[in-house]
């Protein structure tokens, strides 16, 4: 039974953990723990590149949704209201003194048009919302640049 005023005595056949300051550390042990760190900390960057850009391919299918919607959203409204506005238009024209052969292609032209800058309108607030989205996986970036850092400290 140990004397509990005694300190204790290390087992020296139990393996002790090679720790920068042990006196037992060769310089390979020091080399191979340095390569299995570095291996280790690259596998991680990887799998932290990885979730980004899965991240960032989920947030960008997100946004193509609502881009789909949008133009969907513009064609819905185009064919719905197209024959109802074309009609409008052509009788404001033939009321303006437009001959009717003109107000007949002239209405349908103008209505045309608004329907387009609706719809493009949608587009650009879309496109506006993909240029907000960086692809670059900022965070991986970070952890690359701190792993150099604290490689270069240790060689």
């Amino acid at each position: 039974m140990p004397n509990p005023h005694e300190p204790e005595q290390p087992d020296l056949h139990m393996a002790t953990p090679m720790t920068d300051e042990s006196p037992l550390t060769s310089i390979p042990t020091l080399l191979r723990h340095l390569r299995e760190d570095t291996t280790t900390l690259f596998r991680q960057e990887a799998a932290l590149a990885k979730a980004e850009l899965a991240k960032s391919a989920r947030e960008l299918g997100a946004k193509s949704v609502s881009l789909l919607i949008g133009a969907l959203v513009c064609l819905i409204g185009a064919i719905a209201l197209v024959g109802a506005l074309c009609e409008v238009a052509t009788t404001l024209l033939i009321v303006a003194n437009v001959p009717a052969l003109h107000a007949a292609w002239l209405g349908p032209l103008v209505v045309g048009a608004v329907i387009v800058a609706v719809g493009a309108s949608m587009v650009n607030r879309a496109k506006k919302a993909f240029a907000l989205h960086s692809l670059v996986p900022t965070e991986t970036v970070e952890s690359v640049k701190e792993t150099a850092r604290w490689a270069q400290k240790k060689i």
